[in-house]
């Protein structure tokens, strides 16, 4: 218990000064510390030290990040399977600096594979282009053609072999009389994608050069 002749001595320099002075200085100046931090940070010493409540929130909310985190992996691989379905696409397309002017010669590659196949094409339009993206057009041109079921059957097998690959957006066969002989009436439409991304410089040193093989006039 402290007395008067303490309190006395208490504030005396020479108290302070002593291993019992700077002791109580001390203590007190740690305990001003603490409760400046607990004015700062809300009052509340479960804050420096979580109790079970705190541990048990802290656990959720590490258990929904890792759930956040799985889901993000599981977007990121579906865009991934996406951009590779994609980027398939341009593998069989057409590419203008590899295969040429598409509103000419895929015209003349779809007569060409007619000739081949001894087959005279009744109508075969002029291309047309459809911009589905600044990345990728779609092709277009319909044939339509009278002949024998035989002769039909190769022709359209001679064009799935064709590249850039083909495929028929739509199509109709009707049974047809062909001079006293059965035959068939095909009418479709043609499709392809075109590859419509910037040309790289190796493929503008691999496409033709339009001036090679001109001669030089002196």
């Amino acid at each position: 218990m402290t007395t008067p002749a303490d309190n006395k001595n208490m504030l005396s320099k020479a108290f302070w000064k002593s291993r019992k002075g700077q002791r109580i200085f001390c203590i007190a100046g740690l305990i001003a510390s603490v409760l400046f931090l607990l004015v700062q940070f809300g009052g509340d010493l479960g804050s420096f030290f979580p109790g079970r409540g705190s541990k048990n929130t802290l656990e959720r909310e590490l258990k929904k990040l890792q759930q956040d985190q799985e889901r993000l992996k599981a977007e990121l691989a579906d865009l991934d399977a996406v951009r590779t379905v994609a980027d398939s696409k341009f593998i069989d397309a057409w590419k203008k600096s590899v295969n040429g002017v598409p509103e000419v010669e895929l015209r003349a590659m779809i007569e060409k594979t007619a000739k081949d196949m001894e087959l005279r094409l009744n109508n075969i339009s002029t291309v047309r282009k459809t911009t589905f993206n600044k990345d990728l057009a779609l092709l277009e041109l319909d044939v339509s053609v009278m002949t024998d079921l035989d002769t039909l059957t190769k022709f359209l097998l001679a064009v799935d072999k064709l590249k850039p690959a083909l495929y028929w957006r739509r199509f109709e066969i009707r049974m047809a009389n062909m001079f006293g002989m059965p035959g068939v009436n095909f009418s479709g439409t043609l499709r392809c994608g075109s590859d419509e991304r910037p040309e790289t410089v190796s493929e503008r040193k691999k496409s033709p050069d339009p001036e090679q093989g001109k001669a030089v006039v002196k």
